[in-house]
């Protein structure tokens, strides 16, 4: 049966820079990705906890297809949360088979099961670039490093970006036919932060 279709609205507002992110779920309520990975390089998935069939052990499977096929999953956690232990539900840890980990600080916090109380502690709703120093935010990224993440891309709001890099034999894995023996020795175990474009 045709599915409805899906929707997104990312709308910024002009007080602060700030962008929200508002989905009708459609097709994407019950999407489970069957690509045939070998046949590509690269694979971008986006926004899997507003994704109910891709949470949890459907994701840690995908990822792990991906990995074993030589294609670099790019993940994109937009508005992950983490309600509980285990942000992408049960089953393995899906980080560990990610290329290349996107979100933004506080979606970076919710995947490692800190945002809320992070918040929490430094007395903010939101926003927790404006509030979290860089040993902080480096503990964040060297959070899903360790779950087995290649690369860990966190956006900082005002503040720029940040990028982290896992080991060798994890950026080799995890980053399939786009890992050059010489990319790997020179990002392997680096940690990068750039200020905000103006």
């Amino acid at each position: 049966a045709a599915a409805p279709t899906s929707t997104a609205c990312l709308p910024v507002y002009k007080r602060d820079g700030k962008r929200a992110v508002y989905c009708a779920q459609g097709g994407n309520a019950s999407f489970a990705p069957d690509a045939d990975l070998a046949a590509y390089d690269v694979v971008t998935l986006g926004y899997p906890h507003v994704m109910p069939a891709l949470r949890g052990a459907p994701l840690a499977a995908f990822a792990k297809r991906a990995a074993a096929a030589g294609c670099c999953l790019a993940l994109d956690v937009n508005e992950a949360d983490d309600a509980s232990d285990a942000p992408l539900g049960a089953g393995d840890d899906a980080y560990a088979n990610v290329g290349i980990f996107h979100g933004n600080l506080d979606e970076a916090a919710a995947c490692v099961g800190r945002k809320a109380a992070l918040l929490e502690a430094h007395g903010v709703a939101d926003g927790l670039e404006n509030v979290l120093g860089q040993e902080d935010v480096e503990g964040i990224a060297n959070a899903l490093l360790a779950r087995g993440c290649g690369l860990v891309l966190l956006t900082l709001g005002p503040r720029g970006a940040l990028a982290a890099a896992g080991d060798a034999g994890c950026l080799k894995r995890t980053l399939g036919r786009l890992a050059s023996d010489a990319d790997v020795s020179r990002l392997a175990g680096s940690t990068s932060r750039r200020g905000a474009f103006r």
